[in-house]
């Protein structure tokens, strides 16, 4: 009987005492009297049972049902108020690709210029050159345009500054560079306030340029002019400095503009100082300088100092014949008393602009010291963030962890 019973195929989608009973009165007759009234007593309760659980299945069946259909909803909004948001944007960048397709078109008709850059991966004799107003004014914003280009693309640059009321460049200052290499410009005056102090520039083979916002809000009556500078930095390396001097008007400045004096500063020896526990950042970098700025001399005391040698001395020696003296800083920088009695040596015998800080950390996480406030630790830090990630731009070198 009970084989019988289990080979039985049920199909009740909703079983009841109706349904049931007849289908078990006929196969229940043979069992004792005590077990079928157990049984016809406890089948309503079974049945209730399933039932609860058919009804508990469709609530959940009918819930899931309204959360997709919620989710839906709620993903078919989002998505029209995403499209809302970006459609302006959509618009204005649209509208900014066309406004420079226009300027890119008007520079070539006006100076033949060529905006399409080229691929060829070769070192090119370039030359750097600064141009500003004739004369500033308190309270009236300027730009300052650096340009990089060719010896025979000069022509072109001078037809476009002339276009702008800006007169013949001078004397432009030379370098080599690779193709496809990113500068990293960086402009800095105590006296002026600039928009932004730090911009990058790939070259491409084609001459191209920057321009920088600068506003100065008060001067002396005595003050005659403004001074300030700009760093170019290739693969982490100060390839090249220009020092700047704006004269000063009592009156708004006019239109005309001129090639600002500019001096340059190529350093060919430098002494790293760091802590031992960031010397594979600082080799890393030291190896990008070299590959950037092959003619430039890196002391690394790893490298030059030998068994047996008074490195105490050799290391002052070296600061004090030196071009510059590269400060890695970092928090165990800060913690290394040899790392504080190098800067402190380089400041006394050479002054504060013979240190160019290299900050492996945020300024933030480590403080410089208040000797060295003045050397805008934080726009360094930025400039060798870019550097970095000119170097690699896949990894960002080796900083980027900091950045996440």
């Amino acid at each position: 009987m009970a084989s019988e019973f289990s080979r039985r195929e049920f199909s009740w989608t909703e079983p009841s005492l109706d349904t049931v009973l007849p289908f078990l009165k006929p196969r229940v007759e043979d069992w004792p009297p005590s077990m079928r009234q157990y049984l016809f007593q406890h089948l309503s309760e079974l049945l209730g049972f399933f039932q609860q659980q058919q009804q508990q299945q469709q609530q959940q069946q009918q819930q899931q049902q309204q959360q997709q259909q919620q989710q839906q909803q709620q993903l078919l909004t989002l998505s029209e108020k995403l499209y809302q948001r970006l459609s302006p944007q959509l618009e204005a960048t649209k509208l900014e690709v066309l406004r420079l397709q226009q300027v890119f078109a008007t520079l070539e008709e006006v100076g033949g210029v060529e905006t399409t850059p080229q691929e060829d991966n070769h070192t090119d004799p370039v030359s750097f050159a600064l141009y500003g107003p004739a004369r500033i004014a308190p309270h009236v914003s300027f730009v300052i345009d650096f340009w990089v280009f060719l010896e025979e693309q000069q022509a072109r640059v001078d037809s476009i500054e002339s276009r702008m009321s800006q007169r013949e460049i001078l004397a432009p200052i030379a370098a080599d560079l690779e193709q496809s290499s990113v500068l990293v410009v960086h402009v800095n005056s105590t006296m002026l306030t600039l928009l932004e102090r730090t911009k990058t520039i790939k070259w491409n083979g084609q001459e191209v340029g920057k321009s920088f916002e600068c506003k100065l809000e008060t001067a002396v009556p005595s003050q005659r002019a403004v001074t300030g500078r700009a760093d170019v930095v290739l693969n982490g390396a100060l390839i090249a400095s220009l020092d700047f001097s704006l004269p000063i008007a009592r009156r708004a400045a006019n239109k005309t503009r001129k090639k600002l004096k500019q001096t340059r500063r190529e350093p060919r020896t430098a002494f790293a100082s760091y802590a031992s526990a960031n010397r594979a950042d600082v080799l890393r970098c030291v190896q990008g300088m070299s590959k950037s700025a092959p003619d430039l001399d890196v002391f690394v005391d790893v490298d030059k100092l030998r068994s047996g040698d008074d490195w105490a001395s050799k290391l002052y020696a070296y600061i004090a014949t030196s071009d510059i003296f590269y400060l890695f800083w970092s928090q165990a920088a800060s913690e290394s008393e040899w790392v504080k009695r190098e800067w402190q040596y380089a400041l006394v015998e050479k002054g504060i602009r013979f240190i160019d800080p290299v900050p492996l950390e945020n300024p933030q996480l480590a403080p410089p010291p208040k000797e060295l406030s003045n050397l805008h630790f934080n726009d360094r830090y930025l400039m060798f963030i870019l550097a970095q990630k000119a170097i690699d731009p896949a990894q960002g070198g080796p900083v980027a962890a900091q950045l996440q």
